[in-house]
């Protein structure tokens, strides 16, 4: 495996005028990290046992390549749809391409779609309508992500949140987010919130939703778009697999 999935919004870095532009943290200085428990396993005298680090190749988007030798050319906020805080963008997906695969081991694991990939579609848009439908119980899903403080990794529990209520909450938030977002129309993005307080974080994104009534039990859609941990009561919005999938096959040229 050399590619990761990341969320576009958290990468880009608003260029600020009269400073030499530069794309988020160089290209060239950022690895992968897997296979342990804490964000940061660098910070032990002797590496945990089953730690894998791989340095990234390029940042990889429908309409942008960016390496270490162009990184500085790069403002992604042109990728960007609206601005709810800098960055919740079109398609808020992106891939890091890495030089070195990721060995699957004892610490690293495939989790792998329970179904054909060609039914992803279908069971998408009838998960989704299912879940809009307010007379039927509440479902929870589980997604990892890092604890403040002691960078170990946590779970949360998220509920989903109807659409039209998750625009309302945005659209308080930033009126322009009001404009062309989370149509009902679409199965592209989704919304969920934590049951307790606090929720996923900006530094989460890219992380997989694990539904247990998703067929079984899959991952049902990837974290792009977190606001100060859900602190102002603004759920979480993750982009489906299926449309993960698709921007996969595009960037890629599968």
């Amino acid at each position: 495996m050399k590619v990761v999935v990341v969320s576009v919004s958290n990468m880009n870095q608003v260029i600020i005028p009269g400073r030499k532009p530069r794309y988020y943290n160089e290209i060239s200085a950022l690895s992968v990290i897997a296979g342990n428990s804490n964000v940061d396993p660098d910070q032990y005298e002797t590496p945990p046992p089953g730690v894998q680090h791989v340095k990234v190749y390029a940042f990889c988007t429908e309409t942008s390549t960016i390496t270490g030798e162009n990184d500085a050319e790069y403002d992604l906020t042109q990728y960007l749809k609206f601005r709810v805080f800098d960055g919740a963008p079109k398609i808020n997906i992106g891939f890091l391409e890495t030089y070195n695969a990721l060995q699957w081991s004892d610490q690293v694991k495939p989790m792998h779609l329970g179904f054909e990939p060609s039914l992803l579609p279908a069971k998408t848009e009838e998960l989704v309508n299912i879940l809009e439908n307010p007379i039927l119980p509440v479902k929870a899903c589980r997604i990892g992500g890092w604890k403040a403080g002691s960078s170990r990794k946590v779970f949360h529990t998220v509920l989903y949140v109807p659409k039209d209520l998750c625009r309302t909450a945005y659209c308080g938030y930033n009126i322009n987010a009001c404009f062309d977002f989370l149509k009902a129309s679409s199965h592209h993005e989704v919304c969920f919130k934590s049951a307790y307080w606090g929720g996923p974080c900006a530094k989460d994104t890219g992380s997989a939703l694990f539904c247990t009534f998703f067929d079984g039990g899959n991952v049902f859609a990837i974290l792009t778009t977190s606001i100060n941990c859900e602190m102002e009561n603004l759920p979480c919005v993750y982009t489906t697999m299926n449309q993960v999938i698709l921007q996969y096959k595009n960037v890629f040229g599968l």
